[in-house]
């Protein structure tokens, strides 16, 4: 279900894709078949490498003796939100912030319904008892974000310390919350 609605808003906004007026439309008239090499051998790199990534997750999970949630939620995810949040700052900077939103929304709609969906295929998934309110507190956030963007559809540095302070306690919340069940660092307890 998870990967029908992404193909259904997949398919929702390439049929109501238009270029605004200042754009032109990018003809690659340089296009020479390098990039299919470069582009092929980077998805090599990128899936070996999240192989390790995980592996190696994993390992410090059982090192510290914390839960491989923790380190999910904060490690992997820090490490793979990283190539988003450069491409959203430059894009930001060099005046481009139609990009750089595009990305963010694009990014946690295909995380949400994309990888969500592709992994309960591979594998059923079990959330634990104590992470229920972890999936409560995120649709809270994209309505909060919202909110702030509603006047004139704008982002003013105030809104954007607000909604940065508040996914930090948002990750503080859930590792004190979760580590109360002794699931996250076991041996602070």
């Amino acid at each position: 279900m998870l990967l029908l609605l992404l193909l259904f808003y997949l398919g929702n906004l390439y049929s109501s894709a238009k270029l605004s007026s200042d754009e032109e439309p990018v003809i690659a008239d340089d296009f020479r078949g390098r990039e299919i090499w470069l582009l092929l051998f980077s998805m090599v790199l990128l899936i070996g490498s999240s192989h390790y990534l995980v592996n190696s997750a994993c390992d410090l999970a059982r090192t510290f003796g914390c839960s491989k949630w923790l380190i999910g939620a904060t490690i992997i995810t820090a490490g793979t939100s990283l190539p988003e949040l450069t491409t959203s700052i430059v894009a930001t900077i060099r005046g481009n912030s139609g990009i750089s939103i595009g990305n963010l929304i694009g990014s946690n709609i295909f995380n949400a319904l994309g990888i969500l969906g592709l992994a309960g295929i591979v594998r059923d998934m079990q959330i634990e008892p104590s992470d229920p309110i972890s999936l409560l507190v995120y649709p809270a956030m994209v309505a909060i974000a919202l909110l702030f963007l509603r006047t004139e559809w704008k982002l003013t540095r105030r809104k954007g310390i607000v909604l940065v302070l508040l996914g930090i306690a948002r990750w503080v919340y859930s590792i004190v919350y979760n580590n109360r069940f002794g699931t996250l660092l076991p041996h602070l307890r």
